[in-house]
Order: C-alpha cells, then sequence, then structure tokens
C-alpha cells in the first residue's frame, strides 16, 4: 500500500505529512507486523510495495512538534 496524511482538506500542496519532505513515495517494511517511524510535513508517501493485503491500524502522534510519529500494525 501506499498513503500520506492530510491534517485539513485544503488541496494536494498544503497541510500533508509523510515519511519525507519530497513528493515521491519511500518503501518501508514492517517488522512482525509493525512499522513505527517518523512523520513529517511533506509528501512523500509511506509505501509498502509486498504488502499481502488485509487490515491496518495506524496511530499517529503529532503532539511534538520536533518527534512525531506513526505506527502501522497488520491487524488479524
Amino acid at each position: 500500500f501506499q498513503f500520506r496524511f492530510y491534517t485539513a482538506l485544503t488541496g494536494w500542496d498544503k497541510d500533508s505529512y509523510g515519511i519525507q519532505e519530497k513528493d515521491a513515495p519511500k518503501d518501508i517494511s514492517m517488522t512482525n507486523g509493525i512499522y513505527d517511524g517518523a512523520i513529517v510535513k511533506g509528501k512523500g508517501s509511506y509505501q509498502i510495495p509486498d504488502w499481502p493485503g488485509g487490515k491496518v491500524k495506524i496511530t499517529v502522534n503529532m503532539s511534538n512538534d520536533s518527534k512525531m510519529t506513526v505506527k502501522f500494525e497488520k491487524v488479524g
């Protein structure tokens, strides 16, 4: 799968958060069904190229501007 987050519906160029500032997807992998990493203001999408399908629980923590995080957990 591939995606990034938006904090408001202001268009494709504003309020976007992802894995990097650059507007390009970046491959990530899950270890034991979990990915835990940083989220930054930018347009770089998280991408898991070998995703077998299924549900994902996503937890986004944006409470600390200097260290925002995201966690993906495979469910079921």
